[in-house]
């Protein structure tokens, strides 16, 4: 079972940044959001091609086609250690508004249970493998108290 760590924090705080100290040769970067990564040199260490062919940097804001990527890493991948999943909030974001137009409560469903997917796919990996699932957060009031947690669509 692989290790799953939710790396949570305000936007700026320096969450994708941290990403610098990992060793590009044995990283995997899945970047949701498709943002700029904020540090020099990420351009160069971190290759846009085929998973297939040796990349270890890809976008998509796709649950299933994560899920895909986290199998394939796991089973054909042996030198990597570490896998990224940058802006993971954006899993739900954009499939909601993707999704805006339709009626019903049924979408909340889904969104929610594809989200939980990649997570559940993410923590059941080979065992050497981290999985880090980065996230904004957001203050919300429960009974007069203020609390943080991982922004989300929704209640």
């Amino acid at each position: 079972m692989s290790t799953l760590v939710g790396i949570v924090g305000q936007s700026g705080s320096g969450k994708s940044t941290s990403i610098e100290t990992l060793n590009p040769k044995e990283t995997v970067i899945i970047n949701v959001s498709n943002k700029p990564l904020p540090f020099r040199g990420w351009k160069s260490n971190y290759v846009a091609k085929k998973l297939s062919e040796g990349g270890n940097y890809a976008v998509t804001d796709s649950a299933a086609t994560i899920i895909t990527a986290l199998e394939y890493i796991s089973k054909s991948r042996p030198e990597i250690k570490h896998i990224v999943i940058d802006d993971s909030q954006y899993l739900m974001s954009f499939e909601f508004m993707a999704k805006a137009k339709e009626k019903g409560y049924d979408k909340f469903t889904n969104i929610a249970k594809n989200t939980f997917d990649v997570l559940n796919v993410a923590r059941n990996l080979r065992d050497d493998l981290i999985v880090f699932s980065l996230y904004h957060e957001e203050e919300v009031s429960d009974n007069f108290a203020k609390r943080r947690k991982i922004k989300t669509i929704g209640e």
